[in-house]
């Protein structure tokens, strides 16, 4: 896979008013959107007019939530400042404080659940290929989309490479993973090319950073090694399968579509609950089932004092960049669209500390864990703290965060984790220390 890089320099244009007022839909009304995106982003992948639609739409719909947004903050603001000066009860603050942020979360989410569908054509286009796509996801997307002229100019240069015969494209801004650049312009011959669009009269040292970022990642596409901040890369293709649960997650959801809820236990090591909020008639009788569903199997857990690890399913999109979209995952697009707007609750109750059992078990030493002091966790440490630290005979490797998260949102069974640590065993201590960044040849057969 071949990448270049171009910077585009386009004349000043003022952005129109391209929003007024607040609409904030529901969830509900949401779903067939949603849903009829996700069939376009399969159905039509290979039509070229339908992609470049699609991106535009969803972007729309991103400028339209950011906008929304801006404008229940400004509210949230007004209603502080109303309560600081008496002129509201505490009453009424607490209701209107509480279904303004609602709303928030509501644009919030709908926002994730697009820029998912987006993450799944970056992905096929990348050809399901995570660790180039890992690389290029090397900072937190755009919360908000605003209208100004750096967005205008990006608009033009994305429409005038979908004119050009040979040409397909990514928008970076409504993309998790495309976070380096403007676009993405993928070529017929499968070379893939960043162009930073900047409008005439800019430039200065910001554009030399960003250069000097997008030549480190296009020499690392190209020769499959770099330093970065004094730390040693390289690009690894791993050829054996790896094996998933997904089909067990994907007959509970059955299940739960036909009786309201349904919970599974895999490998007893991770709990899995469903919800279906169409069908479900009683919520109560739900949590009921949940609480006395493998009872023996949480007592175990709970004798043993086992760290346990509950959350739900689309947290996954908080850390998009280190999962596979939920966009192509191998259910129809009903299903995901059902998943990703949480008609579908999915729960997961995760057994921590059984994991680090089974690495031991497979013969590797757990020499350090931070599962041993959960106090200790913050948010940080997912992205700085190994999960844990094994060894074997000479040597010694970490576990990261989104490792073990991988057996929490795809599913992926320990053994393969297991696998893939053998198989680094096998080539043997390196003489300087090295981050892997891994494309997995099989992946391309699991998804979709």
């Amino acid at each position: 896979m071949k990448l270049f890089q171009r910077f585009a320099i386009r004349k000043s244009r003022q952005a129109p008013e391209l929003l007024r007022g607040i609409w904030s839909p529901t969830t509900k009304e949401w779903r067939d959107i949603i849903e009829h995106y996700m069939s376009l982003s399969r159905k039509s992948f290979n039509n070229k007019l339908s992609m470049f639609k699609l991106q535009l739409w969803i972007l729309e719909d991103l400028v339209n939530n950011s906008k929304a947004i801006k404008q229940i903050k400004a509210k949230l603001k007004e209603l502080k400042s109303d309560k600081e000066n008496q002129k509201i009860s505490d009453e009424d603050f607490e209701a209107d404080n509480k279904h303004l942020n609602s709303e928030i979360f509501g644009y919030e989410h709908i926002s994730d659940v697009l820029r998912e569908i987006i993450d799944g054509i970056v992905w096929r286009y990348f050809d399901y290929k995570r660790g180039y796509l890992y690389l290029l996801a090397d900072k937190q997307p755009i919360n908000l989309i605003i209208p100004n002229e750096g967005l205008i100019n990006s608009l033009y240069e994305f429409a005038e490479l979908f004119l050009e015969p040979n040409n397909k494209a990514i928008f970076c801004d409504i993309s998790n993973f495309i976070r380096i650049g403007d676009i993405l312009n993928i070529r017929k011959d499968g070379s893939l090319e960043l162009i930073e669009v900047k409008s005439s009269k800019h430039g200065g040292s910001r554009l030399t950073r960003q250069k000097e970022r997008m030549k480190e990642i296009i020499d690392f596409f190209n020769i499959g090694e770099m330093i970065q901040d004094g730390e040693k890369y390289r690009i690894i293709t791993y050829d054996s399968k790896q094996q998933y649960h997904l089909s067990a997650l994907k007959d509970t959801i059955l299940r739960a579509k036909n009786k309201g809820y349904d919970s599974i236990l895999l490998g007893n090591y991770v709990i899995l609950n469903v919800i279906d909020f169409d069908r479900l008639n009683n919520l109560d009788k739900a949590f009921e089932y949940f609480d006395s569903k493998h009872e023996s199997i949480k007592d175990k857990w709970k004798i043993k004092n086992d760290f346990i690890f509950p959350s739900f399913y689309i947290e996954k999109m908080q850390f998009s960049r280190n999962y596979a979209p939920f966009s192509i995952f191998p259910f129809n697009a009903e299903m995901c669209t059902d998943i990703m707007i949480g008609k579908l609750m999915i729960h997961t109750e995760i057994n921590f500390t059984e994991i680090l059992r089974i690495l031991e078990k497979s013969g590797w030493r757990v020499v350090d864990s931070i599962v041993n002091r959960p106090e200790e966790i913050t948010k940080e440490d997912i992205w700085t703290v190994p999960f844990c630290i094994v060894k074997k005979g000479e040597l010694t490797f970490p576990i990261r965060f989104p490792s073990i998260g991988r057996l929490q949102f795809e599913l992926l069974s320990p053994k393969s984790i297991i696998e893939e640590l053998n198989y680094f065993y096998n080539i043997g201590p390196v003489e300087e220390p090295i981050n892997n960044i891994i494309n997995y040849s099989y992946d391309e057969e699991i998804w979709d």
